[in-house]
């Protein structure tokens, strides 16, 4: 039950442009912005959005290439919608129900499925209750096990966790997670929310103004972003530059202006390579480094964020932006608030550089 797609669709004004292919069993998460493309993508799979050219082929069968397309209802797609869309008359069972009864099967089965789902999700028990009186978190357990119930080779969860609250939002994740191993097909989730994409994803589809910019596990991106919003995925910083050698030393010149010292070895003058510096490994002071070892930048503070009981601080300096990462006391002896004007610094050695 492999998913094979290249996708170009468009819908009004927006394109999205995506190629990818992903195994049996496979847990893909698709990750970025608000705006990002992320809900087109999972429209165009399921065939509520007609592709404008490329393919998407599912476990062999070619759901749609741009002139032949498949409508939803003739797809082994299980949908699960941000908003539910649970219906308000109907019961929790006739709910779960609803997906294979959509899909032809006769009533007693259908109802069979639902009830295996819904005891399968824990609200077993809420069959006979409508939606109205369901909380947040047992409604997307219903809402999944309609899904579920159509017994699909793709099944696509959109912003399964957004609506639930911190507590509820943990409970349902490790449900998720627990439910989703039992899944044979592909398993697609769509989220804008980095730590559920980093807990759930066993492949991430990272998206940036309607394009896939990276595809990679979990462990590839965090060690070698390729694109911003994959950078801030894993809280580090991303620069774009070009080598350059001189003095006997090697330097990263930045795209956007301004130059950092590197070590040199294996690298190359004249390629362009993504330059990387983790947060934590960023020194903030009020004066100048005196040591040579240390690249040093002049800024403004833009902005705190309290994240895992340290600080992150965003320092504008100059064409570079970059974050550092302290602890409280750091911020408060250091009288951290914005337009503070602070030097960052961090060392050659604690810079990574790959190929772009």
């Amino acid at each position: 039950m492999s998913l094979d797609a290249s996708i170009l669709a468009r819908r009004g004004s927006f394109t999205l442009q995506a190629e990818f292919a992903l195994e049996p069993g496979t847990l893909a998460v698709a990750v970025g912005p608000n705006g990002s493309g992320k809900s087109t993508l999972a429209e165009a799979l399921a065939g509520l959005l007609p592709i404008e050219s490329g393919r998407v082929v599912l476990n062999g069968r070619t759901l749609d290439d741009g002139r032949q397309h498949l409508p939803a209802c003739a797809r082994r797609v299980g949908f699960m919608f941000q908003d539910l869309l649970l219906f308000a008359h109907m019961s929790a069972l006739d709910n779960a129900a609803f997906g294979p009864r959509s899909t032809g099967v006769p009533r007693g089965e259908a109802r069979r499925r639902g009830r295996h789902w819904l005891d399968r999700l824990g609200v077993g028990d809420l069959a006979d209750r409508k939606p109205g009186g369901l909380s947040g978190g047992q409604a997307q357990r219903v809402a999944l096990a309609r899904a579920l119930a159509t017994e699909p080779e793709l099944l696509i969860l959109d912003e399964p966790l957004s609506a639930l609250d911190a507590r509820t939002r943990a409970e349902t994740r490790r449900l998720l997670v627990g439910v989703l191993a039992d899944f044979p097909g592909v398993k697609l989730v769509i989220t804008h929310d980095p730590v559920e994409a980093m807990a759930l994803g066993e492949r991430l589809l990272v998206f940036e103004s309607g394009r896939l910019v990276q595809q990679g596990t979990p462990d590839e991106i965090r060690r070698r972003p390729r694109a911003d919003y994959a950078a801030s995925l894993v809280g580090v910083n991303l620069f774009r530059g070009t080598l350059e050698a001189g003095d006997g030393r090697v330097f990263v010149v930045l795209d956007s202006g301004g130059r950092l010292s590197i070590p040199g070895d294996g690298l190359r003058p004249g390629e362009a390579v993504f330059a990387t510096i983790h947060p934590h490994s960023v020194i903030l002071s009020i004066e100048k480094p005196s040591t040579s070892a240390r690249n040093a930048l002049h800024g403004v503070v833009s902005g705190t964020d309290a994240i895992d009981g340290r600080v992150r601080v965003h320092l504008d300096a100059g064409p570079v932006r970059i974050t550092a990462e302290i602890t409280p006391n750091a911020a408060a002896e250091l009288d951290i608030k914005p337009g503070s004007r602070l030097w960052a610094s961090f060392k050659a050695t604690d810079i990574g550089v790959y190929p772009r």
